[in-house]
């Protein structure tokens, strides 16, 4: 399916308009009128350009629910990472205002699904809405893609339906509403044949009635040509004392085009369900009246056709999964002035639901250091706090996230050590992430050269079999060439630490300084080396059955597919990882003998098990072969001994000194 074919947008509408003027206006006039003179109306498109603006700029994210309720944003499945990257050439915003322009010219925007070898979906080509015809074969739904007949099935396809009858079939919004455009389009043609004649000297010259037909039109041509047009207007005319002129009387109502106008700016609005300034009208509205019609247009249209997305998209993506959905943001429609949002933000903020970086983060604003904090009124303490000071401070409920989900942590409990373990948590977590970007960068640079080095193997016939040991020495060779730009990297978390943790163990105790940049050096080392042995052992995975043919056509997916999950993944895995390597290594440097598990406040009920659990400095904290059972009957089999978190994906606990 090539790129020209998918944006065709052949109606099969007449593309011609007949306009009769001069006589009554017929049906068969009306019922030619076609998208682009549709488009020539500009209340039609200013309509259908806002609406698809709006749509292509609102944001959109994937979320993900965990087990105690809550929900966090999703960035690196494939599915969160489609809606950021629809397909290669088109950006979101592209993407999400052509899907508009048809779901509201035609009723239904439909877009194919790629997916790779594993399944997942890795790009969404829009196809316009007249080239495609649904069909039901055997009981099964698929769309025919009428250029070549493809019959793309209903699982492959992303169908937003905005107008239907039964759930399958669209209903054009423009089959409804050219009638009323063809009205518009008459009276635009009519005004302009009525201002290209001249609106001030229309009207008759009288003549003896024995004046000759050359005569007649020779007068007639000198009328015309000097006092014809807008550009002659209010000349004064000079005529034989045989001849007089007599004005033509034009009815008040025939000339009030604007009125003509107004109409059709009112029609057009209904059709689309916006208030009238929406379409271009100029409505005479107080402060208070358009601050309603604004809530009103994101209420009863704008929300509407999001919930259309949504559920188009969850389905397409993932497949009703109630633990996994897309939503559209619609707080920035519903913004206020700065006065409203700074009184609305001050009580978020004193009744203790919204953080400072909560409110930051709607201001488009970057973090601030402790600004995750929720507080109370009670001398403006964090709730955890308040809530464990006297657990019937909030008459007896003490139910808010943090109280719930530490509270629930079989040990230790919320007290002081427990604040102390969380806040240090929390500066060494700051203080790895503040290279996450960096981190991400190299993996990012680090994989493509390695893909690249694949493709030149591919290119070159290298055989299936020796294929995974070639790319392993190239990844090995590469690894050892990003090795110094990971340590410059590493170097910074590692200054940022070192303070923090010496704080934390509360000893004057000096590091020797060359043992921690050697074990600094040795890390990041490893982190290119764990990079490049990932990248193998996936492509392992991949391969895995393939035959020798297919080849070429897997990596290819494979390889879409790491350069869009990958680089993120490692960053936030190395983050984590390299706070902890680091601060255990500093525990030892310090003179700390022992230290224990601290489960995040978000932890899986594995990682809640693990909390608290106390071991040697070095140790390990878990250990090969070993089984953690979560209580429910699930167990997370350990394979490869772990000195410190991240003890799985997604891990973000700590470890801290002491018993």
């Amino acid at each position: 399916m090539g790129l020209g074919k998918l944006f065709t947008f052949k109606s099969k509408m007449s593309e011609e308009v007949t306009v009769s003027v001069g006589k009554t206006l017929g049906w068969s006039d009306l019922l030619s009128f076609s998208k682009d003179k549709a488009l020539e109306n500009s209340a039609f498109w200013i309509c259908l350009m806002n609406l698809a603006r709006t749509f292509g700029s609102l944001p959109i994210h994937a979320y993900s629910k965990k087990g105690d309720g809550s929900r966090k944003i999703d960035t690196t499945s494939p599915e969160a990472i489609l809606l950021r990257h629809p397909c290669p050439y088109m950006n979101p915003y592209a993407f999400r205002f052509c899907m508009s322009i048809n779901f509201e010219l035609y009723g239904v925007a439909y877009a194919k699904i790629v997916r790779s070898s594993l399944g997942k979906p890795i790009a969404l080509h829009p196809i316009a809405s007249t080239l495609v015809v649904p069909t039901i074969a055997d009981g099964k739904l698929s769309y025919q893609y009428t250029p070549s007949g493809e019959c793309i099935p209903k699982a492959d396809m992303l169908v937003i339906l905005n107008l239907t009858a039964n759930g399958i079939l669209p209903l054009s919004p423009l089959e409804y509403v050219k009638k009323d455009l063809a009205v518009a389009d008459s009276a635009k043609v009519m005004q302009h044949n009525w201002f290209s004649r001249g609106t001030m000297l229309g009207g008759i010259v009288k003549v003896p009635s024995n004046t000759n037909k050359t005569t007649k039109d020779e007068i007639r041509e000198q009328f015309q040509t000097g006092f014809g047009g807008s550009s002659n207007s209010f000349k004064t005319a000079v005529i034989p004392d045989n001849t007089s002129y007599e004005p033509v009387k034009i009815d008040s109502k025939t000339a009030e085009f604007q009125e003509a106008q107004k109409w059709t700016v009112a029609e057009v609005a209904r059709r689309f369900g916006v208030p009238e300034a929406f379409a271009g009208g100029s409505v005479k509205e107080t402060y208070a009246n358009a601050e309603q019609r604004g809530i009103d247009l994101v209420q009863y249209t704008i929300l509407p056709r999001s919930v259309a997305w949504q559920d188009a998209i969850n389905d397409a993506l993932f497949l009703h999964n109630p633990k996994r959905y897309v939503k559209i943001n619609l707080n920035g429609l519903m913004r206020g002035d700065a006065a409203t949002r700074s009184a609305y933000y001050h009580n978020a903020l004193m009744d203790g639901w919204m953080s400072a970086n909560d409110v930051r983060s709607l201001e488009d604003m970057d973090p601030i250091e402790h600004g995750d904090l929720y507080m109370v009124p009670m001398n403006y303490v964090p709730r955890s706090v308040a809530a464990t000071t006297n657990p019937y401070t909030y008459q007896g409920i003490t139910t808010t996230q943090e109280t719930r989900t530490v509270n629930s942590l079989p040990s230790p409990l919320v007290d002081a050590k427990r604040m102390e373990d969380v806040s240090f948590m929390a500066e060494r977590a700051a203080a790895s992430a503040s290279q996450r970007k960096a981190l991400e960068k190299l993996a990012r640079r680090q994989l493509a050269k390695e893909i690249k080095a694949l493709n030149e193997l591919i290119a070159s016939e290298t055989s299936s079999s020796d294929l995974l040991e070639q790319f392993r020495l190239a990844t090995e060779k590469i690894a050892r060439e990003f090795g110094d730009q990971y340590v410059e990297a590493f170097s910074v978390v590692a200054r940022k630490l070192q303070p923090i943790v010496q704080r934390q163990v509360r000893t004057g105790a000096s590091i020797d300084a060359d043992a921690f940049d050697r074990f600094v050096k040795s890390y990041a080392y490893a982190a290119s080396d764990r990079h490049a042995s990932s990248r193998v052992y996936a492509l392992a995975k991949d391969l895995e059955g393939t035959p020798d043919d297919q080849v070429a056509s897997v990596v290819e997916g494979a390889t879409q597919n790491w350069m869009a999950t990958v680089p993120n993944h490692e960053a936030a895995t190395e983050t984590n990882r390299s706070a902890n390597a680091m601060t255990v290594f500093l525990y030892g440097a310090l003179g700390v003998s022992v230290m224990r598990v601290v489960a995040s406040h978000d932890a899986c009920e594995f990682c809640r098990k693990l909390d608290g659990r106390v071991v040697e400095v070095n140790g390990y904290v878990l250990k090969a072969g070993e089984n953690v059972d979560d209580g429910e009957g699930n167990v997370m089999r350990i394979s490869k001994s772990k000195k410190h978190p991240p003890f799985h994906d997604g891990c973000e606990c700590s470890v801290a000194p002491g018993r």
